[in-house]
């Protein structure tokens, strides 16, 4: 039996495959045809789709517009299409489109049946159009809304106007209004022998033919009439609510309650992400249901869904188009589900005889369906046949070719591959190929079933020549008919997300027949995919996927191909994944200690890879040349690399050309990608870019799975132990087996050692800690290496120490050893030098731990000190501090005396930093012995111990003895007076007499003065006595001459005219000097304030008088008015003017009535005398005749 023989109906029957909305010449095979899916007729969704619109059509007041939406070959132009006829209830072949419709929906859903029967009698007109195909032929010139002017265009070709010229279709509408639009036609036809339905596309250059009858029609002249259609095609303009107010009007003479649908195909494509086209959409729809109550309304197809359409716009564009959303509340979303059932039903429907034949096959063969068609978990093509129904209806197709076709054509017209705009909607449908397809297998038998390669035959027609030509090649080319229909397969799935095109997909997606061995077919795929890749029509990517390439991408693909890597490319970036992507750890912890933490090595394939380490982390990788997989030779590998990780990658014989070809790809992209000139090779580069950067994770993905499962060696044994897949746990447990192997003697740490450690140890001075004087089994390894350097003549320093137990079989971190070789300086053991100085105690932490340091610190071990020269020690301890030792070891006797001599230098030098005389300058050489001794480092003192403390005792003895008994004990107070003396009182010693004063300055220069003390007590007391009697006499005279100018001052007539308090002030200017003179100590100040302030403050005195006087006898300018004196024990009545008196007078002091000029500065003669006495007399007299006083 031959696949032709199961149909139930012919196969190579005559099927309009494509639905286009304005051919209308298989009306009656459509509406017959139309199948009525389960999708359609609402099982999934009660109340929706069909049912759903067929109930709100059947009511009169329906007031909404209708959005169909479905991806490529789902059926919604169809459905539209088929609304449109039912809607209208055309009468095709004698039967009505309703009648046919209903009869169809009767066996599935009577309500759904009766509405459509009730929506049917509702008279209705359907325009059908492409909105894209009728928006080409619209000129650009049209001052009208670009959406707007379709629904105009062909709402005037529904009516019979002009299409193309709103203007005209005005005119005509108008003529139409009068009832003459037939007048114009045969009129037209009578005057100029054409019809006007074919003249009238050149009435805008020649508008005088249609003016002539205008002119007539109106009843004007031709000029006028012509004029005015002129000036229609210059202003004429449209608006939407003008368009609505227009559909009204027509609606307005139609049958009562009668409707107009404007179903538009395709709509999304052609106002997705046009803001202006979809508010223009949006208002029409509105405008359209609004004035017309419900009338007029639009159904539209679109391959997206409403939210779709404008789900990429931003906030304030979803704002702007939220109405729409309402506006087409109705909404019908097809799935590819529909289509199925529509191929299934219409094409592949089987006979009796074909459905027996094939429940046998499928009860035969279903388990190997699963098998063969399983794609994976997650993948969205799947193969499901619940039912043997599901088969026979799919048969000779598998039930995944459905989506994968539809998937394949959808993403080839996303990447133009298909001949001119939206050819994949226009030109051919899931419905047309796969009747075309099963054509092709009619004569095959019933083992064979479709392979998915040969639906290539079923768009080839559409493509675009490049692609084509790319095909064709192949087949002049190839010689070989399976990977002749590998590649149009590869081709088809070339863009298709979700499948991944692996050799086991390829293989099934080509299966011929159910008997065919898989595991031998998948060969041949395998052989026809390499000769595939050979030849450059297709490129294996990452995750050992093919792809098809175009003539562009061949080009590139060999560029690739033919791009040279430096030698040591591969290993670069294979050691640049394994060990800074996958295992980036960059050193390895024992026992979670921080301060275990050592850098490995490492090793790729039996080649170093960086610097040399004490141990190794070793990859054996698919990429070696001679890659060891059997566990003997790993065996022997890893004890001949005794202190290495071995990590034995399993097998994988494409990992080292797909990282090749990555590292190929990334060089040629690079490179070629600046010089892409136009925009198809660009496209093709950043793809590729994405596929090599797919590739390269795909590598390392595969890199992370075989370390997962790597086997471990170290030194000729497994590390079976070693369970866990986890990369970063599975490397850091075999390293940290691999440190303990190596590093034998790390066991001899046995305890912990950090920076408090090594404080604890520099800062104990009896060493009684948990380090005590014990010696432990590592501070024995340090000594004795220390030691054996010794014996060889060799010099210890601290780095040369810390790297050596650093490195093998030690791995002693660094804080460790310097612990214990501190440990050791305390134990006396060893001794640290530092440019030729002893470091002490004090400076072990900040010299040990500093690395650049280390190396200039020398080590030497330390020499035993006589047990006489201890003693020794302590004796002179005892001797010179006057207190024993606390010490009973030789070098911490050492220190303490040290410590000690410090100290006494230190209060030495506070002493004569206090007291500056000439007696303590006797301090300065034995302070700076001190101190020097204080610099030495043990052993210093034991090895000059005599001179040390000789020179110590003589100057113990000689003077700071007797200074600090001198300071200390009671003639220092008498020293101290002295220096107040010398220091302090030094003004008044000139009143002292001369011996007195040699006596004190002998004492205060001298470098002992504890031997003068005697006379100087004696002196002191003498000098205190004779200045205090000096000071005595002074104050006397200084008082008396005080009050002889404040007597004068008020003995005058003008200061007993003075206020009170002005009076004050005066006397108090006195009084202030007499108080000063209580507290003066000095004797040359007191004599001062008699002989110069005492004469300042009279002379201040007498002009602040005079100038107060003045100010009176200004203020008052009256007689001086003088109260009549008591005389007896009468007082007069009334005061009287007393001529006698004359009012207060200013005076002046005697040195101005002196100050006369003089032709001569020397009396010489009588004469001489005379006239300068004449001069003074004449000053004075003027004085007293300006009513001035003179002041003797």
């Amino acid at each position: 039996m031959k696949q032709q023989d199961i149909y139930l109906k012919d196969i190579t029957r005559h099927i309009e495959g494509v639905i286009k909305a304005g051919d209308e010449n298989n009306i009656s095979t459509e509406i017959n045809e139309y199948v009525i899916t389960a999708e359609l007729a609402g099982k999934s969704k009660p109340g929706g789709m069909l049912p759903g619109l067929f109930n709100q059509l059947a009511q009169k007041n329906f007031n909404q517009c209708v959005w169909i939406s479905g991806d490529f070959g789902s059926g919604k132009s169809h459905l539209l299409k088929i609304l449109s006829y039912v809607l209208e209830n055309r009468l095709v072949d004698n039967n009505y489109c309703a009648e046919l419709f209903a009869d169809k929906a009767k066996d599935i859903d009577f309500e759904l049946e009766g509405n459509i029967r009730r929506a049917a009698k509702i008279p209705t007109q359907c325009i059908l159009f492409n909105i894209q195909a009728n928006h080409d032929g619209i000129a650009s010139n049209i001052k009208i809304d670009p959406i707007l002017n379709v629904f105009l265009k062909v709402f005037n070709e529904k009516l019979g106007y002009d299409k193309t010229k709103p203007a005209l279709a005005e005119i005509e509408r108008h003529i139409d209004r009068k009832g003459k639009l037939q007048f114009l036609y045969d009129e037209y036809r009578r005057r100029f022998g054409k019809e006007w339905i074919e003249a009238r596309k050149n009435t805008a250059l020649q508008p005088q033919k249609l003016g002539e009858i205008y002119a007539e029609i109106e009843g004007v002249s031709v000029e006028s009439a012509t004029q005015t259609i002129q000036d229609a095609f210059k202003t004429y303009t449209l608006d939407i609510d003008g368009f609505a107010d227009m559909i009204k009007a027509y609606l307005d003479t139609q049958t009562v309650g009668s409707r107009l649908i404007f179903c538009v195909d395709e709509v999304g494509q052609f106002i997705a992400n046009d803001v202006q086209r979809m508010l223009s959409l949006q208002t029409i729809a509105e405008a359209l249901v609004t004035k017309t109550a419900g009338r007029a309304f639009m159904m539209v197809t679109s391959q997206v869904d409403i939210n779709a359409t404008i789900g990429d716009l931003n906030r304030q564009q979803k704002h702007d188009f939220s109405r729409i959303q309402g506006r087409f509340s109705l909404k019908i979303p097809l799935t590819s589900a529909n289509a199925d059932e529509v191929i299934q039903k219409r094409i592949l429907l089987k006979n009796e005889a074909g459905n027996e034949y094939l429940a046998k096959v499928f009860e035969r063969e279903q388990n190997n369906i699963k098998v063969f068609f399983n794609f994976g978990e997650s993948s969205q093509f799947k193969t499901e046949y619940r039912t043997v129904q599901r088969f026979q209806n799919t048969f000779p197709f598998m039930a995944y070719q459905f989506d994968l076709l539809q998937q394949s054509i959808i993403e080839l017209n996303k990447n133009n591959a298909f001949i001119g705009n939206q050819q994949s909607v226009g030109e051919r449908s899931m419905l047309a190929i796969t009747q075309q397809i099963a054509k092709e297998y009619k004569d095959k038998d019933l083992d064979h079933f479709v392979q998915f390669g040969d639906m290539f035959t079923g768009i080839r027609d559409i493509l675009q020549v490049k692609i084509q030509s790319d095909i064709l090649q192949a087949e002049r080319s190839l010689g070989n008919e399976l990977a002749l229909k590998v590649l149009k397969a590869l081709f088809l799935v070339k863009y298709v997300k979700g499948f991944h095109s692996t050799v086991d997909n390829i293989t099934k997606i080509m299966l011929p027949t159910f008997h065919v061995d898989f595991i031998e077919f998948k060969e041949q795929i395998q052989v026809a995919l390499n000769k595939l890749e050979q030849q450059s029509y297709i490129e294996r990517a990452a995750g050992d996927e093919y792809h098809f390439l175009t003539n562009e991408e061949k080009d590139i693909e060999n560029a690739i191909k033919s791009t040279d890597l430096a030698p040591d490319a591969a290993g670069k970036e294979l050691s640049k994944i394994l060990f800074t992507e996958i295992y980036s750890e960059p050193k390895i912890r024992i026992n979670n200690n921080t301060r275990l933490n050592y850098s490995y090595g490492r090793f790729i394939d039996e080649v170093q890879d960086g610097r040399e380490q004490d141990f190794y982390l070793h990859f054996f990788t698919p990429m070696a040349e001679n890659q060891y997989t059997d566990s003997a030779t790993l065996l022997i590998k890893s004890m001949q690399y005794s202190n290495h990780l071995i990590v034995a990658l399993g097998e994988d014989k494409t990992l080292g050309r797909d990282l090749i070809m990555y590292l190929k790809a990334e060089k040629c992209l690079n490179f070629i990608h600046s010089a892409a000139a136009d925009e198809y090779k660009r496209q093709i580069i950043i793809d590729k870019r994405k596929l090599n950067a797919e590739r390269r994770r795909e590598v390392v993905l595969r890199l992370q799975e075989l370390i997962s499962d790597a086997r471990l060696y170290i030194a000729g044994q497994e590390l079976t132990d070693i369970t866990a897949r986890d990369i970063r746990l599975r490397i850091s447990g075999g390293l940290q087996q691999l440190v303990t192997s190596v590093y034998t003697n790390l066991r001899l740490l046995t305890k912990d050692y950090d920076e408090n450690t090594l404080r604890t140890i520099c800062n104990d001075s009896r060493a009684t800690d948990a380090f005590g004087y014990q010696l432990e089994e590592c501070d024995s390894e340090v000594l004795g290496f220390i030691n054996r350097n010794k014996q060889n003549s060799v010099r210890s320093t601290v780095k040369g120490v810390v790297d050596l137990f650093k490195s093998k079989p030690y791995g002693w971190y660094d804080l460790a050893t310097v612990c214990i070789l501190a440990k050791l300086f305390k134990m006396n053991k060893l001794s640290f030098r530092y440019d030729g100085s002893m470091l002490e105690d004090r400076d072990l932490v900040n010299y040990l731990t500093a690395s650049a340091r280390q190396a200039n610190i020398i080590i030497d071990l330390e020499e035993a000190i006589p047990e006489s020269q201890v003693r020794k020690l302590k004796t002179l301890f005892q001797h010179y501090f006057g207190r024993p030792c606390t010490q009973t070891e030789a070098k911490a006797i050492h220190k303490e005396f040290i410590e000690a001599l410090a100290l006494v230098s230190t209060e030495l030098l506070s002493l004569k930093n206090r007291y500056h005389y000439k007696f303590t300058d006797s301090l300065i050489q034995p302070i700076d012995q001190l101190q020097a001794y204080c610099k030495f480092t043990h052993p210093y003192v034991y090895t000059n111990l005599q001179q040390v403390e000789d020179k110590l005792l003589d100057d113990k003895e000689d003077i700071l003895d007797p200074v600090t008994n001198f300071v200390n004990g009671p003639q220092f107070a008498i020293f101290e007076q002295i220096v107040a003396i010398k220091q302090g009182n030094q003004a008044n010693l000139k009143y002292v007499e001369e011996q007195l004063k040699e006596t004190i300055e002998k004492v205060y220069v001298s470098p002992k003065p504890w031997t003068l003390m005697k006379d100087a007590r004696e002196a002191v007391d003498q000098i205190a006595k004779e200045i205090e009697e000096r000071r005595g006499k002074e104050k006397q005279q200084t008082l008396a001459a005080i009050q002889d100018k404040k007597s004068a001052l008020q003995s005058l007539d003008a200061f007993h005219s003075l206020e009170k308090d002005k009076q004050s002030q005066l006397i108090q200017a006195y009084e202030h000097l007499e108080v000063s003179l209580n507290t003066e100590r000095y004797v040359g100040n007191i004599i001062t304030t008699r002989t110069y302030q005492l004469a300042e403050t009279h002379t201040f005195c007498i002009e602040k008088l005079n100038d107060w006087t003045a100010l009176n006898v200004a203020e008052h300018n009256e007689p001086y008015i003088v109260k009549n004196k008591q005389v007896g024990d009468k007082t007069p009545d009334i005061d009287v003017a007393d001529s006698s008196k004359q009012k207060p007078r200013i005076t002046v002091q005697r040195e101005k009535a002196l100050n006369v000029p003089f032709s001569k500065r020397v009396l010489s003669t009588p004469q001489d005398v005379d006239a300068y006495v004449n001069a003074i007399r004449e000053n004075m007299m003027k004085i007293i005749n300006d009513d001035k006083s003179i002041m003797l």
